[in-house]
């Protein structure tokens, strides 16, 4: 039989009310630390004791609470933050809706000390788990507040029994923390847990501080190598840091998105980020990024969660776009390119332990542009790795000399390497570039010279059949050449099909091809967009077909096999519909049989002009997958390997 209805009493609300905001310990250092935000603070001090199952302290130094209103603040839906409905479309603070402290004092023993600027001395209260009015009693304290939690959850003990280990409880609490320090860089927070220092962060006022809190909390690796973002427009601002592709993680564990300085977990924000990288990330990879996404407080609705963690966006489309637009041109530059270089500890980017013998990997990123333009002299004909009419680089040299003209119709020389008669590196001495055995390039250069040596370098030689050796300003370029081509590939090809212009050239012996039947309902249904694809098939059987053309760029490719992947790529999505929203991992797979394969070998000549291309090339860092294309070794790391000084 159903009970009668009635009102429940205030300690049972409040309980039941805790039960969505007070979940475990961290969520009352997130409430508090709220608060303390909101109250202006710039320095806040936690102390926890056994993953704060046992005491949690919080004391901050902002604007206080003055004496008449201690017990008010206790209450439930007592808040200074918003007066009216209309507050509610313009929220700035943090907490708003007045149930935290309540909620806290109805599962703890709470004791709250605090203290305004025009009071003599500071006032305190006590509340153990009632709904009774507490006395306020006078109590030392410099301005701001302090809120101790103790024995969470001691009067709800079947709450109480779901709670972790201490250690998970307090990393937890940890996470909430780093959360708000990265949020709040005009704050300093300082972590303490039984009594041991865990964080210590200072207010970060200039950039160099900000990164060092970033390099605390994140990473050191991510904080020498992140892309730094900043763009605004009319209505949203984004700015932030996020990590070169060749830096991700198997988990989502460092990544962290705020709105107007309130960390968020959007969907929608969440699949904004991924297709930003999808052309730069291999499967179940993900980036690591501290972003910030400032917006109009009424364009927004943060009162959509009782923790906050959610939001509504009122023209979600214009700010899915926007985020995703500002990533993709971001890394779009990953490219190399002279300063601006990152360092990358591949051990740890790579997320295995780190050996006490491991080099910094230095990766440089986007333009590299010529004061000069260099162009090339060519006595010869180019090699058959490409048929005439198609230059698969930016320079068509032999391995003869390399030259750059000025204005002024001043010549640099460059002695090239051919592979079976193996040199000593490069030199510069004043205006000419020699292959000297007593120099280095990195020694000796004329400033002029050395605007003249691109990123990548000079190609060497070449390893295996796999990598490019070259060397540059800095020292040792290594290449993986399949991976490196596979980008230019994809980006050369992705660019004419977005401009409905991949280049088709008709095969002087057309090639048959039988399919299953499933591969034939495939092609029948997508004939017009793979003829878009540079693909002319005509139907020749009930489930064969004649190849009669294939893209200009693919031209070296296996004829059958490409189609053959390709079609089994199409059959991978759904419908025809989608079939135009994953264009890209079909142009992706198209790209990977274009490009060099293993064991190729190619000239100096080949292979400088693969390097120059990189240069130029949209985010040549790393290969479609995310893998990266190239690694620099500095004369510096190199030296550290022979345990030489300078």
């Amino acid at each position: 039989m159903l009970q009668p209805i009635c009102i429940l009493e205030t300690r049972l609300a409040n309980q039941i009310a805790a039960g969505e905001v007070v979940e475990r310990p961290a969520s009352v250092v997130k409430e508090l630390l709220e608060n303390s935000i909101d109250a202006g603070a710039t320095r806040i001090t936690i102390e926890i004791e056994s993953g704060g199952i046992k005491l949690i302290r919080i004391r901050d130094n902002g604007h206080g609470i003055a004496k008449n209103q201690l017990n008010i603040a206790l209450s439930r839906h007592a808040t200074s933050k918003i007066t009216s409905i209309d507050d509610l479309e313009k929220i700035n603070s943090l907490g708003f809706r007045g149930e935290a402290l309540a909620s806290i004092c109805s599962v703890s023993k709470v004791v709250l000390t605090s203290a305004t600027a025009n009071q003599a001395h500071g006032a305190q209260v006590k509340v153990v788990g009632k709904d009774m009015i507490a006395e306020v009693t006078p109590a030392p304290h410099a301005q701001g507040t302090t809120v101790e939690v103790k024995d969470l959850f001691f009067n709800v003990p079947a709450r109480r029994k779901f709670l972790k280990t201490e250690k998970t409880e307090f990393f937890h609490i940890e996470e909430v923390v780093k959360r708000l320090a990265l949020a709040k860089f005009n704050i300093g927070f300082e972590l303490k847990h039984n009594g041991k220092n865990i964080l210590n962060l200072p207010q970060a006022i200039d950039e160099t501080i900000k990164k060092r809190r970033i390099a605390n909390i994140i990473s050191e690796e991510f904080a020498t190598s992140a892309i730094d973002i900043a763009t605004d427009n009319q209505s949203l601002k984004l700015c932030g840091w996020i990590s070169q592709p060749t830096l991700s993680r198997s988990n989502t564990d460092m990544q962290y998105f705020f709105i107007n300085k309130r960390i968020v977990k959007d969907k929608l924000v969440n699949h904004a980020i991924r297709q930003a990288y999808t052309d730069v990330l291999y499967n179940g990879r993900h980036p690591v990024y501290s972003l910030y996404l400032t917006i109009a407080p009424d364009l927004i609705d943060v009162n959509v969660h009782p923790t906050k963690h959610e939001v509504r966006f009122k023209d979600s489309g214009s700010a899915y776009k926007f985020i995703a637009g500002v990533l993709m041109r971001a890394l779009n530059d990953t490219k190399p390119k002279h300063n601006n270089e990152v360092s990358v500890d591949f051990n740890i980017a790579s997320e295995q332990p780190q050996s006490s013998t491991s080099s910094k990997i230095s990766l440089s990123s986007p333009n590299w542009q010529p004061t000069k333009k260099l162009t090339v002299t060519n006595n010869h004909s180019q090699s058959n790795l490409f048929t005439p009419s198609v230059k698969p680089f930016n320079i068509v040299a032999e391995n003869k000399h390399l030259e750059t003209n000025s204005a002024d119709n001043e010549v640099i020389s460059v002695n090239s390497f051919t592979l079976n008669e193996p040199h000593p590196p490069f030199a510069v001495d004043n205006s000419v570039v020699t292959n000297n055995n007593s120099s280095c390039i990195t020694k000796n250069i004329d400033s002029k010279v050395m605007e003249e040596i691109p990123p990548l370098g000079f190609a060497v030689a070449q390893i295996k059949g796999i990598y490019i050796i070259a060397e540059n300003m800095k020292g040792m370029i290594i290449v993986d050449m399949h991976a490196a081509h596979e980008r230019i590939t994809y980006e050369k090809i992705k660019q004419d099909f977005y401009r409905h212009a991949i280049a088709s050239q008709p095969l002087l012996l057309p090639k048959s091809i039988i399919l299953n039947p499933e591969e034939t309902e495939c092609v029948k249904n997508n004939i017009n967009q793979l003829q878009k694809l540079g693909l002319q098939l005509e139907q020749s059987g009930e489930n064969s077909f004649i190849i009669r053309s294939i893209p200009v760029l693919l031209q070296q490719a296996d004829i059958l096999k490409l189609l053959s992947t390709t079609i089994s790529t199409m059959l991978k999505f759904d419908t025809t519909k989608n079939i135009n929203n994953e264009m890209n991992q079909v142009l992706a797979t198209m790209a990977c049989h274009g490009s060099i394969r293993a064991n190729r070998n190619m000239t100096i000549s080949e292979m400088n002009a693969l390097l120059r291309d990189m240069e130029q090339t949209n985010c040549s860092n790393q290969c479609n997958h995310g893998r990266p294309t190239w690694v620099e070794f500095t004369l510096q790391n190199i030296d550290k390997l022979f345990s030489r000084g300078h």
